[in-house]
């Protein structure tokens, strides 16, 4: 029976020290479709993405230029924040603003739930209720 316990309390220790090996990614994966007049654009573009706390006005809090080749349809799939430019989280609503070839797409696009579970990996530590020691026996 402690030969039991010794594995579970083993197996218990390898999955909760895995667990905090992967931190959350700082990215978020953004698809979009890029049209002009009403064609696809299937050229590499440049494309600035910008980040505001507010719907209009105010000032950038994060920006990414990329090139974007989209495919046949126009469609693309990006990722916007590295580990060296994380995409700020610290903020209640952000606002996702795009300049294509210089032009600046509107209105700007709310930033959802997906990208505040980025807020995960800053969680306080979480406590057991009770006793959550363990001395080997069961």
């Amino acid at each position: 029976m402690r030969r039991k316990s010794i594995s579970t309390a083993i197996g218990i220790l390898l999955l909760t020290s895995s667990s905090l090996l992967f931190g959350v990614p700082p990215e978020i994966t953004f698809q979009g479709r890029l049209l002009s007049n009403g064609s696809p654009v299937t050229a590499p573009t440049s494309v600035t993405f910008e980040i505001f706390e507010n719907p209009s006005g105010g000032s950038v809090l994060w920006t990414d230029t990329q090139s974007i080749t989209p495919d046949s349809e126009g469609i693309y799939t990006t990722t916007l924040g590295s580990e060296s430019s994380p995409i700020p989280t610290s903020y209640d609503t952000l606002w996702l603003e795009m300049t294509v070839a210089g032009t600046i797409l509107s209105p700007r696009r709310q930033l959802t739930s997906a990208p505040f579970s980025l807020n995960v990996g800053t969680l306080p530590d979480l406590h057991v209720a009770g006793d959550a020691t363990f001395d080997g026996n069961v």
